[in-house]
């Protein structure tokens, strides 16, 4: 009895870690998207128009939904709403995270020329870089897994 009292204690210290993460995570994305600009409206503005490059699109895009992840793993903590929903977002959650790490670190860090394969900044900060995030997306699939 008390086993399964400290495992779910786990489940909530971890469930609340990710959640935070998230939410700063999300709350850095934005304000760095914004901050490229003069404003969130012009930022809004710039999201619909295709001039713009892509990679401030994908900053904000990012942002917004990982805020939203963090929001939805808060809730779940405080037994808001069904507990499918948290299911469910954490899934949706750890497929997010699995794109984004592709995206991040196998398709803009890891440069494959001329036969050649670097690591951008650096093999060490790559394989850091890649350790966390696997971490993260192992942490993820933990809450999505968790039996209610």
């Amino acid at each position: 009895m008390r086993r399964q009292n400290s495992g779910m204690t786990s489940i909530f210290f971890l469930q609340l870690a990710v959640a935070l993460f998230f939410l700063i995570l999300g709350l850095q994305g934005i304000m760095y998207s914004v901050s490229q600009n003069t404003g969130f409206a012009r930022e809004v503005a710039q999201f619909f128009n295709s001039e713009y490059p892509a990679v401030h699109n994908m900053e904000l895009i990012f942002g917004i939904f990982s805020m939203v992840a963090g929001i939805l793993l808060l809730l779940g903590l405080f037994r808001f709403g069904d507990s499918r929903l948290v299911t469910v977002s954490s899934v949706l959650i750890f497929i997010f995270w699995l794109v984004r790490l592709v995206m991040m670190r196998f398709m803009t860090e890891l440069v494959i020329s001329n036969g050649n394969i670097s690591f951008q900044p650096d093999l060490s900060e790559w394989l850091l870089n890649v350790s966390r995030d696997t971490i993260i997306l192992c942490s993820i699939w933990t809450l999505a897994r968790r039996v209610r």
